[in-house]
């Protein structure tokens, strides 16, 4: 079976919301790619509730497959690392990815994210989202501006979750060592470094709200992936950021959902973040995050940085809660921009 268009959906254990992200992605490709040949993909760490039997149920009238990782092997990476197989043994000419956990995705992301593959002018495109300020910790604080500071580039949602991407992307990624980070939840961030430092072509495109379920209970082994996964690579390509930037490169938004008003509730689990004391601001964190990045390069002692960059991380985000107690989300999120430019300003540090 050849395909041009495939939709994979990651997941484990996520029977209660499948069928919703399924039947949107089903319409998606119903209504704006009709005379394509599509298939949606569960790629699946063998999941121990309903998440099998509840995709393949779905009255969808776009093909599905099932996929899985063997009993007892995890990891989002897993997951589409298979998918990154299969696409390639289909032939696949645009893949895109979905979170099981969405609640927010609809039918017009399937247009706004393929469309630019298919029109052969990008080779991965990211999404763009409105977002709690206090969801994304990670992202805000560590992974935004690290490449906003060290890289030059302004990507807002580098670990976002809903990608696309064509057959040269997969096949540089696929020929890239994996680690054990890599395999999990450190994919998103492997993915956005190696098409930076590869020089693809990227794009973002903004597809309003992003509700989805909490990130609070795995969000210690997110936090130790993630981090891993982009010091590593940070400095296995040194080469090509260890060198003067004047301006911050802006991605380009290549097209836009309509904007639909959904109120974006606060994540839950922010009651472990909110229990810190220690204040810490844009600029102490930035020596901190620089500072501990440098250790990682000199030492490549992982378990020693995380230990010590962990509760520190905490602490910003609790600072951060604080900081914006008062603000709008708008207000919020233009303080993030603004510790980002901070990390810019100050990457002498590290070059």
């Amino acid at each position: 079976m050849k395909v041009e268009i495939i939709v994979g959906v990651p997941s484990y254990n996520e029977e209660k919301n499948i069928s919703f992200v399924t039947s949107q992605i089903d319409k998606g490709l119903v209504k704006y790619f009709p005379n394509k040949k599509c298939v949606i993909v569960n790629a699946d760490n063998f999941s121990t509730d309903n998440t099998k039997n509840n995709f393949l149920t779905t009255k969808t009238k776009t093909p599905k497959l099932y996929l899985s990782t063997p009993k007892g092997i995890k990891g989002k990476g897993n997951n589409l690392r298979n998918l990154f197989r299969l696409a390639i043994k289909l032939n696949a000419k645009a893949v895109m990815t979905a979170d099981a956990d969405l609640k927010s995705i609809t039918p017009e992301w399937m247009k706004a994210m393929l469309k630019p593959l298919l029109d052969k002018k990008f080779d991965f495109i990211l999404p763009l989202y409105e977002r709690h300020p206090y969801d994304a910790t990670i992202t805000n604080h560590i992974c935004y501006p690290l490449i906003y500071g060290l890289l030059g580039t302004d990507i807002r949602q580098p670990i976002g979750g809903e990608f696309a991407f064509n057959q040269k992307m997969i096949k540089y990624w696929l020929g890239k060592k994996w680690d054990s980070h890599i395999k999990d939840f450190g994919v998103d961030i492997f993915m956005t470094l190696n098409a930076l430092f590869g020089n693809f072509k990227i794009g973002q495109v903004f597809l309003g709200a992003k509700i989805h379920r909490s990130s609070g209970p795995k969000l210690d082994n997110m936090f130790k992936q993630v981090v891993l996964s982009a010091f590593k690579i940070i400095w296995e390509n040194k080469n090509k950021w260890r060198r003067k930037i004047n301006k911050v490169k802006t991605i380009p938004t290549v097209s836009k959902t309509k904007p639909r008003k959904k109120k974006i509730p606060p994540p839950s689990g922010l009651e472990k973040i909110m229990r810190r004391k220690n204040f810490i601001g844009a600029e102490q964190w930035m020596e901190i995050l620089y500072g501990l990045l440098a250790e990682y390069g000199e030492t490549k002692s992982a378990t020693k940085i995380i230990a010590k960059l962990e509760p520190l991380y905490l602490d910003r985000a609790a600072s951060f809660i604080k900081e914006t107690k008062k603000l709008r989300l708008k207000g919020a999120d233009e303080l993030i921009k603004k510790q980002a430019k901070i990390f810019f300003k100050k990457r002498d540090k590290m070059i």
